[in-house]
């Protein structure tokens, strides 16, 4: 099996607290999984009537370095998320047209273009039935999965949109809010705000409970033993 970053395609870690399987895949490797991964994308997309990914656009992975699919203790895939890059600069992000509108565009553009030369991944399209899957959200495994992301491809930096209810993740990730003003996108419904992950930094100071969840998923991967089908 080819490898790519520090760990293998094709392996992952089980998280305790949900007992979802994540998987790291690239879409040229893996493109039946890649396939899985839009689907879930699609459906969660279109169940919060937010519209639906551009088929076209993704259809084959280019650009995308790493995916994650979480699987439940059937197989059935449940979670997934992705990451783009590395970004040469701030016009290879989708962030910077997603956040044009806030009062921060300027602080925005300078932040996302340092973190781009001190190397950086986009995190897109999370998705998840977790509540459906184990009875609760598994937002806080997705968000921990970016800094996973970050070791596994020896990268500094990650950001992300995300909703501004996401920010009580903030503390518990070690995330930092880029701005302080959220805007109405991808509609009036929503808040989005620009966050940063560093890998640096973000373990560090973090809450004790992620850091610790987070050693285990290095763990894990580095031993090899967790596949798909493990």
């Amino acid at each position: 099996m080819r490898t790519d970053g520090k760990f293998r395609f094709g392996t992952g870690y089980v998280d305790a607290a949900s007992g979802i399987k994540f998987v790291g895949y690239h879409p040229a490797l893996h493109p039946a999984q890649w396939r899985t991964y839009l689907d879930g994308a699609q459906e969660s997309y279109q169940k919060h009537g937010v519209g639906s990914i551009e088929w076209q656009r993704y259809v084959t992975g280019d650009g995308v370095l790493l995916f994650f699919i979480g699987y439940d203790q059937q197989g059935e895939a449940v979670a997934g998320i992705r990451f783009h890059g590395p970004l040469a600069g701030v016009e290879e992000t989708s962030l910077i047209e997603e956040m044009a509108a806030s009062q921060d565009i300027s602080l925005i553009r300078d932040v996302v273009s340092q973190a781009c030369n001190e190397g950086s991944i986009e995190v897109k399209g999370m998705w998840s039935d977790g509540a459906r899957a184990v009875g609760a959200s598994m937002m806080s495994s997705l968000i921990r999965s970016i800094l996973v992301a970050l070791e596994w491809l020896g990268i500094e930096n990650a950001l992300a949109t995300c909703a501004d209810r996401m920010l009580v993740l903030k503390e518990y990730s070690g995330a930092e809010l880029i701005g302080e003003h959220p805007v109405a996108w991808p509609d009036e419904r929503y808040r989005t705000v620009l966050v940063k992950f560093s890998r640096s930094r973000s373990p560090f100071v973090c809450a004790r409970e992620h850091a610790e969840a987070l050693a285990s998923d290095i763990a894990q991967l580095e031993s090899g033993a967790v596949t798909a089908h493990a």
